[in-house]
Parts: structure tokens; C-alpha cells; sequence
């Protein structure tokens, strides 16, 4: 769960809290938070023969227990593309990690000095195999990688909208990072899955 830093608007956000459970659990994020406009990214793991057969009919719900007064709006997934989605709630949770130092993602080496790149530390932590970029540079970057064996055992998100900046297949991917803007590819692992494996 991010705050939009102006209501309404996912970009920019301030990262709250996340939960990831697994199985037939619930989910539940504990936080106190201030009055404002919050954006909820659920990602749903059904298992296989649940989706295979009760696809067309799938739901789950989001309520709100305590004292304040709460409007949850209706699902906006169809309004939004989940790369980009993903961009702004993982660089807004990159940066609350990286500043409570909780090991949670980390900075991996990068040959150019104002390209930052981070990814997570562990899968089961964040949900997703990530790398996500950071251009602070004034000329474009271009990230690509053609046997990226990180993301072999898994299947690579790819936007809703296909773009000549943005290509993935199943183990490669290339992507344009703006001067002053960041971008990221993300990953659902299969079963089994191990980085690098």
C-alpha cells in the first residue's frame, strides 16, 4: 500500500506497508495512516486448477477494520498498467528500505556512474525477481539483457500496452529509462524457482 503524494495520482507515492501470505491465509497490513488518498496493489496467486477451472468467476475482497472513516473506491486495475504500476509502488518501497536499512533490496553494481540499479534481496520478500533502474543522467539508458538467467525460471511481466521501449520474452528483456525517471522488470517465479537456477 503506497499514499499518493497528490490526491488522486499514484506518481509520486510514500510507501506504507506490505504483506505477502501465502496459500488459503488471509492478508492483513497493520498501520496507522493519516488522512489521504492510498493506492491497495493485490496480486492474487491462485492455484492453478482454482484458475483453470473458476477463472471467469474469481473475486477476493479488501475491507478495513478501526476507527476511522474509510471510502474504499472499486477496482481500478483496468485503468492502470501493471509495469507501471509496479514502477512507482517498487521505487517507493525500494526507498523506504534502503533508508531503514532493513536488507530488504539492495544497490547491485552498475558500470555508469548515474544509472542506479537495485533488486531484491529475497523473492519471498517482495513477490517479485526485480531490477529495477534508476537513470539520473540526462541522456536516455538503455537496459538490456538477452540471457538473463535470473529470470529464466519465471514469467516476466509485460505491459499491457506493446512498446518499442519496453520487450520481453520469456528470459530477456530490454527497456528505455528517461533521463531523471526509473523503470523496472519484474518476474513471477514458477514453483522451484532459485535466482540464477
Amino acid at each position: 500500500m503506497v499514499k499518493a503524494n497528490h490526491k488522486g495520482e499514484l506518481a509520486p507515492c510514500t510507501f506504507v506497508a506490505k504483506n505477502i501470505t501465502r496459500q488459503d491465509r488471509d492478508t492483513y497490513l497493520e498501520c496507522n495512516i493519516q488522512p489521504g488518498t492510498y493506492f491497495l496493489y493485490v496480486d492474487m496467486e491462485w492455484h492453478p486448477d482454482t484458475y483453470r477451472w473458476l477463472k471467469h468467476k474469481l473475486s477476493f475482497s479488501v475491507n478495513c477494520y478501526g476507527v476511522g472513516d474509510v471510502e474504499i473506491s472499486k477496482n481500478l486495475a483496468d485503468q492502470f498498467d501493471q509495469v507501471q504500476v509496479l514502477d512507482h509502488i517498487m521505487m517507493s518501497y525500494t526507498m523506504h528500505q534502503l533508508e531503514k536499512h532493513t536488507g530488504e533490496v539492495k544497490q547491485v553494481e552498475s558500470e555508469f556512474q548515474d544509472v542506479q540499479i537495485y533488486e531484491e534481496e529475497n523473492y519471498w520478500k517482495t513477490g517479485y525477481n526485480m531490477k529495477l533502474v534508476r537513470n539520473k543522467s540526462d541522456n536516455q539508458t538503455l537496459v538490456m539483457s538477452h540471457s538473463h538467467l535470473d529470470f529464466k525460471n519465471g514469467l516476466i511481466l509485460q505491459p499491457t500496452r506493446l512498446d518499442d521501449d519496453y520487450v520481453v520474452s520469456r528470459s530477456q528483456f530490454t527497456f528505455r529509462v528517461e533521463p531523471h525517471e526509473f523503470r523496472g522488470v519484474y518476474c513471477k517465479p514458477y514453483t522451484g524457482f532459485q535466482r540464477g537456477g
